[in-house]
Parts: C-alpha cells; sequence; structure tokens
C-alpha cells in the first residue's frame, strides 16, 4: 500500500487539487484587478459572488455559481451590468462528470432619475437553462421604479416593467415550433436591512405574469443573510426558488431552487 500513496497523491493533485487552486487563483486576480480599477473610478461600486461545492468518495458532486454586478453613476443617470453563471456536475456510473445543471444570464440596465424617489428604467437581459427546457432567452424591459427608503441602514423598492421576450426552446412543440415571442410584466421589490456593522439581509420578490399565455406566469423570490468579513470581503448565504406555472418540458418540476454560501467582494 505504501507504493501506491505517491501515485494515488499526484493523481488526486492533479485531478481536483490543481484545477480548484486555478480557479481559486483567477478569481482573486480578476477581482484584484477590477478593485484597483475600480478604486481610481469615482461613483462607481462593484460586487462579486463566488461559491464552489467539491464532494468525493461514494458520490462525486461539483457545483460552482459566480455572480457579478458593476454599477456606474453619472447625474441623475446610472447604469448596471452583471450576471451570472452557474454549473453543475455529477458523477456517472463510468466514472465521468456530467452535466446536472448549467444556467446564466448576462444583463444591462440603464436608470433614469426623473424626479425624488422615482426613476424610469430600461433593460436588456440574455438568459440560458437549458434543463428549464430553454437555450436562450432574450428580454427587453421598461418601466419605472419607486423607492421608498435608501440609506447605509435600509432600503425599500418596487419596480414596476413592460417585458417583451424571445425564447428560443430546446425541444419544439407538436406543431415544430421552438421559438416563442411573449408580452410579459415585472413586479419587483427589494428590502435590505443593516442592523449591525457587521451583520445584513435582504429579500427579492418578483412576479412576472405573462399576456400571451396567461398560464405561464412566474414568481422568483431569494431571502439571504451576509456576515462581513472585513472591509471587502463577507460570507453570504442564500435561498433562491423560481416557480414557473407552465413548465417548458413536460414532467419538469414547477420550482428549480439553490441554496448558496457565497464569498463576496464588494467595494
Amino acid at each position: 500500500m505504501g507504493g501506491l500513496r505517491a501515485p494515488l497523491f499526484f493523481f488526486l493533485y492533479f485531478c481536483y487539487v490543481l484545477p480548484m487552486i486555478k480557479l481559486i487563483l483567477s478569481t482573486t486576480l480578476i477581482i484584484s484587478t477590477t478593485t484597483l480599477w475600480a478604486s481610481k473610478v469615482e461613483n462607481f461600486s462593484h460586487r462579486s459572488e463566488l461559491a464552489i461545492v467539491s464532494t468525493g468518495g461514494n458520490s462525486k458532486v461539483e457545483t460552482y455559481n459566480a455572480k457579478t454586478e458593476s454599477t456606474y453613476e453619472v447625474g441623475k443617470r446610472s447604469y448596471t451590468a452583471g450576471g451570472h453563471y452557474t454549473l453543475g456536475l455529477q458523477g456517472a456510473e463510468d466514472g465521468d462528470m456530467q452535466e446536472s445543471a448549467r444556467n446564466w444570464d448576462a444583463k444591462v440596465k440603464y436608470e433614469q432619475a426623473l424626479r425624488r424617489n422615482f426613476n424610469a428604467t430600461a433593460a436588456i437581459q440574455f438568459e440560458g437553462d437549458e434543463f428549464s427546457g430553454y437555450e436562450q432567452r432574450e428580454n427587453h424591459d421598461l418601466g419605472g421604479k419607486y423607492i421608498f427608503v435608501d440609506t447605509d441602514k435600509k432600503s425599500l423598492y418596487f419596480e414596476a416593467a413592460y417585458r417583451y421576450t424571445e425564447e428560443v426552446r430546446t425541444q419544439p412543440n407538436d406543431k415544430g415550433r421552438d421559438i416563442f415571442y411573449f408580452s410579459k410584466a415585472t413586479l419587483t421589490t427589494e428590502f435590505r436591512r443593516k442592523p449591525g456593522r457587521t451583520f445584513s439581509y435582504s429579500f427579492w420578490l418578483q412576479y412576472v405574469p405573462n399576456f400571451t399565455e396567461p398560464d405561464d406566469y412566474q414568481i422568483n423570490f431569494e431571502p439571504s443573510f451576509s456576515v462581513m468579513i472585513n472591509e471587502m470581503f463577507s460570507m453570504k448565504v442564500a435561498y433562491k426558488a423560481n416557480y414557473d406555472n407552465s413548465p417548458n418540458v413536460e414532467g419538469n418540476e414547477y420550482t428549480d431552487y439553490q441554496y448558496t454560501t457565497a464569498l463576496v467582494a464588494e467595494f
């Protein structure tokens, strides 16, 4: 057994440890470079999240989740860009790793302050989730946002927008159609509270009615808790749920949910 320890060690190192080290170092380099650049730009804020889960032994499961958002304010205007990427891998009977989850989104949003506590909003979002039955979904939003309170300790807003959606599904319907167009709306609210210097929590809720297909509405929500480590980094625990009243794939669950414990960099 002693002669097998060295080859086994190098096998585990190159297959599992080394890729994880590369990912962590790459993420640290990106965050450090972005921080150095952002420190020289006024009215710029940035937030990045990274969560990695890897298990081995009797079961092999790997999950990677990354999320980022940057905002730049100029006078009464603000520009926000961000997105997320989630990848889940699960060990198969043949020993290979197979995808069990993969979804992503990229979004650009523009806000214009019209009067006190009220902003006009416009956004474009691209998203994909093959396991939920769509390769790509393109959302165009136009609406308004009312800010009830916005301080360092507390914030609350409500946003309503008209949404036009183009959706490319992974499987065509019985008529051979795989591209769909929808008229929707989005009703969104978010509450944030920071009762102490190192602790904060928030709750985000969104309702998406579908005017083209009334039965195909969605409800999304996410409660989260964060504990500050230092001035830049914090740990975040969140539960995100996406309810679809009419799934694209027959037999799919109505609700997709995700628990995450992530390292957050914010400045």
